[in-house]
């Protein structure tokens, strides 16, 4: 009875906070009203336990035991689901009644419902474990005693504290640090993951618990004010800790509550929900979760700053190691020094040094150079002097940067043009304020959410990780190295991956608002004509090639010949294809993949040799002619074999060992329109993905490729892109990505004959494709609902970008069987898809076609474009609102 009683209780102090919090009462105090009411609750446990024993057993429990609070609940630092960490303190050889009472107190505990961490053991004991393992030895530096012997407790907080005092702190220190990188490995080492972890992604809680224990440890000042109060961090930076811990606290609260269990990690969901309870409101040109997660990042960003400051001032160094440091430390000019410790300003210099621009530059100059980061005291006292100036509106004709140095300028494209330690300088620039007084406009990325699924970083992280990549192609002894290697302004392409997303975040199309930005950044500069022309250029078009190369035929000559007319020259082309290859890159791991490096690289190839340069020919016809001859020589002149290759598009033969085609041709001599075959399934261990490619004939029926995506739909793989060709004998080759749900790994041959014997079926008419459908769907899918409204998706109808097909574009969310819906409803508006290309954005898809009527002509009529764009949006959201349409 007991134990409902105390639940109850709980229960009720829990509606309480849930009640503050709504009412957004203060993080740090809920959280303190948290551990306060744990606290009451393990009390009237152990009362109810005591008084369950007799008068001598009792006194033994009082006598030989203390319950200790540790870590979050020791520092009253919780959230309603945290774990709740007590230690069990007795004296050596207890008596067995203590022994029964803690594991009797241990099951009330967890039977309340609180997620109990204990340790039990002597003080001996507890204090050998907090010694040799970084966890027990951080919550101890939060101990408080509870209830029972003080005695232990106390006798235990002075045996560790006197352990710190005499080099456990240096040790403590060395552990913890490592410990915490590491976890940050895991759950993200930026503070700008747009699904942040609150409590381990870099820039969270548990940077904030890594200055608590490194501050307690080093300097027995566990908290910001006290750090302060003895001159470790500044005025601000205590101020910016507090606030941001009460931010964050607020933010893990509320995914607890709202969870009803532990739950840290600020999904998109919930992001959404928070802006939304939260009051953040939608504005013309940034939605309100955009606004929320700003204001996230913005206090994550500050945090991570801080402490790794703090972290590198703290350090303890011997005196051996200081003066390794000193002799390893050379004078570089007047002002610099570089070294272990980074590139710094002689400090009887930095008055001089940072009162200049030109002077702050030529020092980044020279970090980037020697591939060191800055001294932190060098940072400190940038951003004491810089600080971050405010960001003028859009459209607003004044300058913020006023007249630049001239000198400033040339130094900046110095470091612009050399590769090496120039992406991570720049960050640091950024961080302190300096890059703004350069180009005030980059402000307004700071901490910009991009609120979709594709991108992982925010603006100016996406940013300075394309940066990065940049300056690695040195490295790259590839085609995209070579590139890099050939152009001649590396400062003028490194600023325009500096500028290309700094138009995002206004109501108009970011690369028109990027390019009126740059034009006024290439003023400031001082640019000739033609740089100014260029880097505009690269900024408003910087999404062109890949919209061409992943959503256009890019064997269509006047879409070649258009695009190449747009570029202008062979520098401006190979800037374009270095930014646009690390443009997606950068977005997030696995969005490059072989696929799209592979077409991109293509189409810099054919665009190249029509601008004129003494380029090679496209490695796949390079290939094709190398295949044909060694083909030759194994087929004799076999004409069915020529025609083999003739038909084969170019890109596969790219991609394609020559073992692979030579199979693919003697699978094809056994090929007749009645049949469907899979030529291929290539296992590609990057991505868990198989790329197939399946032939059949247009003779065998007029719906092959939508009756192949629903048979891969019911085989459970998910379509991330595809390609369709029809040829010029009538064969129809498609090519998949999938990934396989229910297995990993190289597809099995059974596997695809289960594959190709469905399709054949389905083609010859033996098998309906909603049987198939059906019996391969879960109940759940079938049964559930998912309502998309219809504004998020999107039709276009071209009948002008390419001289025989239209161009039918579609932009929606991504969702089982989608690709076999779209395919059916072109076929059953009587459409014959040419090429197709579908792009997978996480949970976004860009599918493509290139469509004919069933006649050979183009979609000739506004009315009959109005009725594809109709019908489309109809059956997409039909499958959306109710998943049974994939077999009505």
């Amino acid at each position: 009875m007991h134990l409902q009683r105390i639940k109850a209780f709980t229960q009720e102090r829990f509606d309480v906070l849930r009640s503050l919090h709504a009412e957004r009462s203060s993080g740090l105090g809920i959280a303190c009203s948290v551990a306060n009411t744990i606290e009451e609750v393990i009390c009237q446990l152990y009362q109810h336990a005591l008084e369950q024993r007799t008068e001598e057993e009792r006194a033994a429990v009082v006598e030989q035991l203390a319950l200790v609070a540790v870590a979050g609940f020791g520092r009253r630092d919780v959230a309603p689901h945290s774990d709740v960490d007590v230690w069990f303190l007795h004296r050596r050889d207890p008596h067995k009644v203590v022994l029964d009472f803690i594991k009797v107190l241990v099951r009330d505990i967890w039977d309340v419902g609180f997620e109990l961490g204990q340790n039990v053991g002597t003080v001996g004991n507890i204090l050998a474990l907090s010694k040799q393992e970084v966890l027990p030895g951080t919550a101890l530096i939060d101990a408080r005693y509870l209830l029972g012997q003080r005695q232990l407790h106390d006798d235990l907080v002075t045996r560790y504290r006197r352990h710190l005092n005499r080099g456990g702190a240096a040790t403590l220190y060395e552990k913890t640090v490592r410990s915490v990188a590491s976890d940050q490995e895991k759950f993200g080492t930026t503070s700008h993951l747009l699904e942040p972890d609150v409590k381990k992604t870099v820039g969270g809680l548990r940077d904030l618990h890594l200055i608590h224990w490194l501050g307690s440890a080093l300097y027995e000042a566990p908290e910001p004010h006290e750090l302060e109060r003895r001159g470790l961090i500044g005025t601000d930076e205590a101020r910016i800790l507090t606030d941001a811990h009460d931010f964050l606290l607020r933010v893990r609260i509320d995914l607890h509550l709202h969870a009803g269990k532990a739950a840290d990690v600020l999904l998109r969901s919930e992001q959404m929900r928070i802006a939304k309870e939260w009051g953040y409101h939608d504005s013309p040109s940034m939605l309100a979760v955009e606004q929320f997660m700003r204001d996230y990042f913005r206090r994550t960003t500050a945090v991570e700053e801080i402490v790794q400051r703090f972290v590198a001032r703290s350090r303890p160094r011997h005196m051996a190691r200081r003066v390794q440091e000193r002799l390893v430390t050379w004078r570089t000019g007047k002002w610099f020094r570089v070294g272990p410790l980074g590139a710094g300003v002689i400090p009887r210099y930095q008055v001089e040094v940072f009162g200049s621009l030109a002077c702050t530059l030529e020092l980044a100059r020279l970090a980037s150079l020697y591939h060191y980061d800055f001294e932190f005291e060098t940072l400190d006292a940038m951003r004491e002097v810089y600080g971050v100036l405010p960001h003028p509106k859009e459209g607003d004709d004044s300058d913020a940067a006023g007249d630049l140095d001239p000198e400033a300028v040339r130094i900046f494209l110095e470091l612009l043009k050399t590769p090496g330690g120039m992406a991570k300088v720049l960050r640091r620039l950024h961080e302190v304020g300096v890059l703004e007084r350069l180009i005030p406009e980059f402000e307004h990325a700071r901490c910009l959410l991009q609120f979709n699924a594709y991108h992982k970083y925010t603006v100016d992280e996406h940013t300075f990780v394309m940066l990065g990549f940049a300056e690695e192609l040195v490295l790259n002894d590839g085609l995209l190295g070579r590139v890099y290697e050939k152009i001649k302004r590396l400062d003028l392409l490194h600023l325009a991956i500096l500028l290309h997303d700094v138009g995002k975040g206004y109501e108009e199309d970011h690369s028109k608002v990027g390019a009126r930005i740059t034009r006024v950044v290439a003023e400031r500069f001082g640019f000739n004509a033609e740089e100014h022309k260029t880097v505009v250029f690269l900024v408003e078009h910087h999404l062109l090639l890949s919209q061409i190369a992943f959503h256009r035929d890019i064997t269509d000559k006047k879409l070649l010949i258009d695009f190449a007319r747009t570029v202008g020259t062979v520098e401006r082309l190979r800037m374009l294809y270095v930014l646009t290859v690390v443009d997606v890159e950068a977005v997030g791991p696995g969005t490059m993949n072989q696929w799209r490096a592979d077409i991109l690289a293509d189409l810099f190839r054919r665009t190249a040799r029509l601008l004129g340069e003494e380029h090679p020919l496209v490695e796949s016809e390079v290939k094709s002619e190398e295949v044909r001859r060694r083909l030759a020589k194994t087929a004799g002149a076999d004409e069915r074999a020529m025609a083999f290759l003739d038909l084969i598009p170019n890109e596969m033969l790219e991609e394609q060992t020559d073992e692979q085609i030579l199979a693919h041709w003697r699978r094809w001599q056994d090929f007749t329109p009645d049949q469907v075959a899979i030529l291929n399934a290539e296992y590609r261990p990057a991505g868990d993905s198989v790329t197939l490619t399946v032939v059949s004939h247009e003779e065998t029926s007029d719906a092959s490729f939508s009756l192949i995506c629903g048979a891969l739909t019911a085989h459970n793989m998910e379509i991330l892109s595809a390609r369709i060709r029809t040829l010029g004998d009538k064969t129809i080759l498609d090519q998949f990505d999938v990934k396989d749900k229910h297995h990993t790994g190289p597809p099995t041959p059974e596997r695809c004959r289960q594959l190709a014997t469905t399709v054949r079926r389905l083609l010859a008419g033996e098998l309906k494709i909603q049987d198939v459908l059906w019996s391969s769907l879960p109940s759940a899918f079938v049964t559930r609902k998912r309502i998309v409204g219809r504004e998020t998706t999107q039709v276009v109808v071209d009948s002008k970008g390419s001289e025989e097909f239209t161009i039918i574009e579609i932009f929606t969310p991504n969702r089982r069987g989608l690709l076999y819906t779209m395919a059916k409803s072109l076929h059953r508006l009587g459409l014959r898809v040419h090429l197709a290309k579908i792009a997978t954005y996480s949970d976004e898809v860009v599918d493509v076609f290139y469509v004919q009527e069933n006649d050979g002509r183009k979609v000739d009529s506004e009315g009959r474009e109005k009725g594809i764009k109709e019908q489309l949006v109809d059956d997409i959201h039909r499958l959306a609102d109710d998943p049974r349409s994939l077999v009505l």
